[in-house]
């Protein structure tokens, strides 16, 4: 027997393999699990997830901010745009928790100012297990860029991040902050 046919998000029609006739079934959409198989396609992850439709109220001239910001951005549609927002504001809440973080150092400095290198390198022994790779390219004669991908408390990273920027001969230094992906979930 087969399902009715019906506009409900939740069912899609697929015709049966090696069906002759084209006879078509429906699918719940939330029962296809992760490993099913339709027809020749395997499903990779699961098809829908707890998603939450809300409202949201907000002044005309903040709305109209925030059209401007979406069409200027790579998000789609309103919704990713506020998953994003969301999501950026999880992982700065975290680092002022005491879990494990991700970031990137960036550094632009003179290499010829006296020292300097070995300064970066012995701050960064400090920090043991912290520093996971660095990159070294030369942008000039003169100046470098260097990238610092950490991984720790954040308290240490900034740490670190404070001490390299301070570091005479450097012109530039940011940290960008990142997550583990752990609280995100």
């Amino acid at each position: 027997m087969h399902p009715p046919a019906t506009k409900n998000p939740n069912f899609i029609r697929k015709t049966r393999p090696g069906s002759q006739t084209g006879r078509r079934n429906a699918v719940r959409l939330d029962e296809l699990a992760k490993g099913a198989i339709i027809g020749d396609v395997q499903v990779k992850e699961s098809i829908m997830s707890d998603l939450v439709r809300m409202s949201v109220s907000i002044e005309k001239p903040l709305f109209d901010r925030m059209e401007k910001l979406i069409a200027g951005s790579n998000c789609r549609n309103r919704s990713e745009f506020v998953r994003d927002l969301i999501r950026n504001h999880l992982v700065e809440q975290e680092w002022t928790s005491g879990r494990d973080l991700l970031g990137t150092i960036s550094l632009v400095y003179d290499h010829h100012a006296r020292g300097l290198s070995k300064n970066l390198t012995d701050q960064q022994h400090h920090f043991p297990g912290t520093v996971l790779a660095t990159t070294h390219v030369h942008l000039d004669e003169h100046l470098c860029a260097e990238m610092i991908m950490v991984r720790g408390r954040g308290k240490d990273i900034n740490s670190l991040a404070e001490g390299l920027g301070r570091a005479k001969g450097v012109l530039h230094a940011k940290l960008a902050t990142g997550t583990t992906g752990k609280a995100l979930r």
